[in-house]
């Protein structure tokens, strides 16, 4: 079973600095591969995006603001949810009702909460 904690400002600062990284990539990849190889930067853009949509996925869960249950969304339902900055919207798997979920950090199995 997927346990899940509080976010902390920790957490924030990693996903600021792998967005910064990704940005730095971009930019690097304009500058090098446009306009000549538009394809190889196109590959940065996607192949980053979906690296940083699975890390996402893999290390954040929710909380619904209905019910209070804790759960972890598939990859396209985190591609697709409407995010709010500590929150997201989307739909609890226990209730089945859609709301503005808390973000949480994933707890590996055998970590300290």
């Amino acid at each position: 079973m997927t346990r899940f904690t509080e976010t902390t400002g920790a957490d924030t600062v990693v996903t600021l600095l792998y967005l910064a990284a990704f940005v730095a990539a971009l930019a690097a990849g304009a500058f090098l591969f446009l306009p000549k190889y538009w394809y190889l930067w196109g590959l940065i853009v996607v192949g980053g995006l979906l690296l940083l949509l699975w890390w996402q996925t893999r290390s954040f869960g929710y909380r619904c603001a209905n019910c209070g249950n804790e759960f972890a969304i598939s990859i396209l339902a985190n591609f697709t949810a409407v995010n709010g900055g500590a929150k997201r919207y989307v739909k609890c798997p226990a209730c089945g009702e859609r709301s503005w979920a808390t973000v949480l950090k994933r707890v590996a199995d055998g970590e300290d909460r």
